[in-house]
């Protein structure tokens, strides 16, 4: 049986698209919801996770990219990005964790 729901972030209003969907499956199900949000190692060009800010677009992906002024600026960033998110599903009364991990930069 589902008792646990992943929803992989990666800044694009794309991948945030599905949170409001998730949200209303949880809150119909006894699901737990796990954020993920993967941030590039320092010093790579990286989806912007505030999209009021936009520096330039990647062309294959059409993500914001930005680069970063320094890795906690970036990671501080990401962790209000997921917060956000996770509001809305808290909202519903659905339990989340949130997790930023470091990863590649390809």
């Amino acid at each position: 049986m589902v008792q646990r729901i992943l929803v992989p972030l990666d800044g694009t209003r794309s991948s945030a698209s599905v949170v409001p969907y998730a949200a209303e499956m949880a809150s119909r199900m006894p699901f737990k919801v796990n954020l993920l949000l993967v941030q590039p190692e320092r010093g790579a060009r990286l989806p912007h996770p505030e999209h009021h800010q936009q520096d330039s677009r990647d062309r294959a992906s059409g993500k914001t990219l930005q680069r970063s002024s320094s890795d906690h600026d970036l990671t501080r960033a990401n962790e209000r990005y997921l917060a956000r998110h996770a509001q809305e599903f808290h909202q519903l009364g659905v339990e989340t964790e949130e997790h930023l991990r470091r990863g590649g930069s390809s």
